[in-house]
Order: C-alpha cells, then sequence, then structure tokens
C-alpha cells in the first residue's frame, strides 16, 4: 500500500517533485507515494520527466467515476488531491476518503465547494475517523498558520485568559498568478449558482458556532507597525482565507471547555491588506484590482482575459517569496507575528506546504491535535496539525516564524 496518493494536476508534479527528494523518503519513517491520473501513458511520462524513482507508483483514475477513484483511494493512507476546479472534480475524491476512512488534503480556494463538503461528508469523515483538510495551500495555509500563532504567543505571554480580538495580517510577495487559478476563480463564475455562492460567503459559514461579523472593508488601510506606517488595499484572497480562519474560531470554540487555551476572542475580526510603505501605492493596487475584478465580471472582458491570461496548467517562475505580518490585539497589548519563506508562492510554496500536511497525516497521526478541536471530520489546517505542521514547514520548507507582544503592561515577550 502506498502512503501518500498525490492525484495530478499541474501543481502535482511539483509536489511529487518534493516528495521524491524529502529527507523522510529513506530516513527512520520512510514513506512510499503513487501519482493518479486519468492517462497510464501520460503518467508514465510525469514520472520519467520528474525522475521518479520505479518505487513510485502510477494509477490510472478518472475523478468523475466514482469506482475508479474508490479504487484508488482504498490502497492509501493520505490523498494529495490538487486537480481543480473543485467544484467541477472534487467531489468524487472526498466522497471516497470520507467512506474509506482515508486522510485527504487538497488545494481548494473555492468556499462553495468546501461547505458544500462540509454539509455532505463531514458526518462520514468524523465517523471513519478521516481527517479531510481542504485549503492546504498559499490559500490558506498561511492566514491560518499566522492566527493561530498570535493567539498562541498572547496566551503564553499574557496568561491563559488572554484572548485575540482585532487582527490583520500585511501580504508583502513576489509571485504569478497560475492558470490552474484563474480556471477556478471563472469556474466559479460561470458554473456555480450565486446563491450558493453568496452563502458560502458569509461570515462563519462553514460551521457552528458563528463569531462576531466582519466589519465593513475601506478602500484604503492604514496600518502603523513599529512606529511605521504601512498602506493598502484588501488581498483579494482575504475572503476565503478568512472563511478558513473563522473556521478554525468555530472549531476550537465548539470545545471551549475542553480546550480553552485554543479558544481566540469572542469578538475576534480578521482581515487581510496587500501592503506596501506608500499610500500612492496602495491606490495603484486599487485601481489594478478594481479593474480586473470588473473584467471577470462581464462576459466579453472575462472572455478576452481567458485567452490573454495563463492556461491552466501554465504557472509563474520559481522565485519570489513572501512575508506575511500580522498584528494582533489582546486587551491593551498588541502582538506581532511575522512568517515569510522564499521562493515563489502560488506553485512552489503551495507545493511544499500541501506535501508537509500530508507528510503529517502518513508520518505523524498520533501526535495530532485534531482531537482538540472535535475530533476527525473536516477541518483546518491548525485544528488538524497544529504544532505539529508548523515544526514540519520550518524543518522541511524553511519557514521562518516570529511572534511576540510588542505593547502593553507586559513589555516585549517573544515566542
Amino acid at each position: 500500500m502506498k502512503r501518500i496518493v498525490i492525484v495530478t494536476g499541474f501543481t502535482g508534479k511539483y509536489v511529487a517533485k518534493y516528495l521524491q527528494s524529502h529527507p523522510q523518503r529513506s530516513g527512520p519513517t520512510p514513506f512510499t507515494f503513487a501519482i493518479a491520473g486519468r492517462s497510464q501513458g501520460k503518467l508514465a511520462e510525469v514520472k520519467s520527466e520528474l525522475g521518479l524513482g520505479n518505487e513510485v507508483g502510477l494509477l490510472v483514475v478518472d475523478v468523475e467515476d466514482y469506482a475508479s477513484v474508490e479504487a484508488a483511494v482504498t490502497q492509501t493512507k493520505v490523498v494529495v488531491n490538487t486537480v481543480g476546479p473543485f467544484w467541477t472534480y472534487g467531489d468524487n475524491v472526498v466522497r471516497a476518503c470520507a467512506n474509506n476512512g482515508v486522510h485527504y488534503v487538497d488545494l481548494a480556494g473555492e468556499p462553495h465547494f468546501v461547505k458544500a463538503m462540509i454539509e455532505k461528508y463531514d458526518y462520514q469523515a468524523h465517523k471513519n475517523n478521516a481527517l479531510l483538510i481542504p485549503c492546504c495551500g498559499f490559500d490558506s495555509v498561511p492566514a491560518d498558520v499566522v492566527v493561530y500563532l498570535a493567539n498562541k504567543t498572547a496566551k503564553s505571554a499574557l496568561g491563559p485568559s488572554a484572548c485575540i480580538e482585532d487582527s490583520i495580517s500585511l501580504y508583502r510577495l513576489k509571485g504569478g498568478v497560475s492558470g490552474g487559478t484563474l480556471a477556478s476563480v471563472i469556474s466559479s463564475i460561470e458554473d456555480v449558482p450565486k446563491a450558493l455562492i453568496t452563502k458560502a460567503m458569509k461570515d462563519y459559514s462553514y460551521r457552528e458556532p458563528k463569531g462576531a461579523p466582519t466589519k465593513p472593508a475601506r478602500m484604503i488601510y492604514s496600518v502603523p507597525v513599529n512606529g511605521k506606517t504601512w498602506y493598502g488595499v484588501v488581498y483579494p484572497m482575504c475572503p476565503i482565507n478568512r472563511l478558513v480562519v473563522h473556521h478554525t474560531w468555530s472549531l476550537f470554540k465548539r470545545s471551549r471547555d475542553q480546550r480553552p487555551e485554543k479558544v481566540y476572542g469572542d469578538n475576534f475580526a480578521y482581515n487581510e491588506i496587500i501592503a506596501t510603505p506608500r499610500f500612492y501605492e496602495a491606490v495603484l493596487h486599487l485601481l489594478g484590482l478594481s479593474i480586473f475584478i470588473a473584467s471577470l465580471l462581464f462576459s466579453p472582458t472575462r472572455w478576452i482575459l481567458k485567452r490573454l491570461l495563463p492556461k491552466s496548467g501554465k504557472g509563474p517562475k520559481p522565485d519570489g517569496f513572501f512575508k506575511i505580518t500580522n498584528i494582533s490585539h489582546a486587551g491593551s497589548s498588541q502582538i506581532k507575528t511575522v512568517i515569510s519563506a522564499d521562493g515563489e508562492p502560488g506553485y512552489f510554496g503551495t507545493a511544499r506546504m500541501i506535501s508537509e500536511a500530508g507528510l503529517a497525516l502518513a508520518l505523524d497521526f498520533d501526535k495530532l491535535p485534531y482531537k482538540q478541536a472535535g475530533g476527525a471530520g473536516i477541518l483546518t489546517p491548525m485544528a488538524a496539525l497544529g504544532d505539529v505542521y508548523i515544526e514540519r514547514l520550518k524543518q522541511y520548507y524553511g519557514l521562518h516564524v516570529e511572534s511576540e507582544v510588542v505593547s502593553g503592561e507586559e513589555g516585549r515577550k517573544r515566542r
């Protein structure tokens, strides 16, 4: 049995390449993996192109045929699904994992898909002790991690009753937009009923209990950090990332009596911006973002975008970086948390993030904190994997982490 099966899209190639050279491949807890796709011939080409060893298996799978998916899923311990749009191609894979007690991670940045999967398969996954974790790429791992760390620092430095409330993440990054991401966005506009999207995009839509409503968005934000003011506009993926952070809030909140140290504040509010040191640059970002969104909403301009922007299977160059600075408040104290990593985040970073999530499930399952969030089911990266996952990201991906109280009665305390 292969411990990990990668359902291969374009990002799946990077996942396979990363796993092939992973230090734990031949360590004291070695793992095996296979790649899955529609065509035996194309899978063989991918295997040859990436230089994968003979021990890497090939599984012919049609994700639109449930029997085909289930036959593959039952041969593994963890499924890493990189094939989108997930609304179109994801249901059978989630269903098979939930029914057969197989763990699962994906790259879905589609709230309507995530909500539908929770409603359809969360109980079955919980019953079969399967951990199903969507959104394990750059959307939305960093957002979930940075808020989790801010809350952990607040409780460590200020006491277990301290809770973070206002929280904003400043994104600075160099990367590009992938064709697969654009395909998912366009699919959401063209293929998904608007009522489902509206329902899924509401605050705390994934699960009870529900927290405080999100504050109205501003056109331009200004955020002081260490005596310097940063300006920005709403990060385009903020609504999707915020739903994952809200989901973590709900999972921890519902088990409050057992694990109060995990709980964020009752008035917790989260936001994200693209940060720049200059006001005029924020204005230019706002203008560009407004034009792009407007172009997506109208059929003629969307037709043009489909032909100008990268096709599915195309992506940015590997060089790049991301740095996310989160400022959260706990009472009169301010917590600053910074996470960063080198490399283009959308594909190359995402491949590492989802790989380490899969490896945490395959190799470190007995150490995972998922029971503290109510048990198995459809969870979030932090609720399911917690500190185990963060340590893996630091050790193998090269994630840099800093978190400290920077103002308030307690002074500066590092975590």
